[in-house]
């Protein structure tokens, strides 16, 4: 499960980007494009990415990402 955990690991990732961002809450059994769980930074944690397209209906909620919130 991909958690508040994991996105404070990954939001500093996005600290240049100016546009504004959203979180997306999927519900993964919904997904049809393949997903893999990756390190692919060797960072030690697997994240899901999402290898084509991402259908609507697996999308069950989307909050605005506020950057004050995850400190970066």
């Amino acid at each position: 499960m991909f958690g508040r955990s994991h996105i404070y690991k990954v939001a500093p990732n996005f600290s240049d980007v100016q546009e504004e961002m959203l979180l997306l809450f999927i519900e993964t059994d919904l997904v049809e494009s393949p997903i893999k769980w990756e390190d692919l930074d060797g960072c030690g944690t697997e994240y899901p990415h999402i290898y084509g397209l991402l259908n609507v209906d697996a999308v069950m909620r989307i909050v605005p990402f506020l950057r004050e919130e995850w400190e970066i």
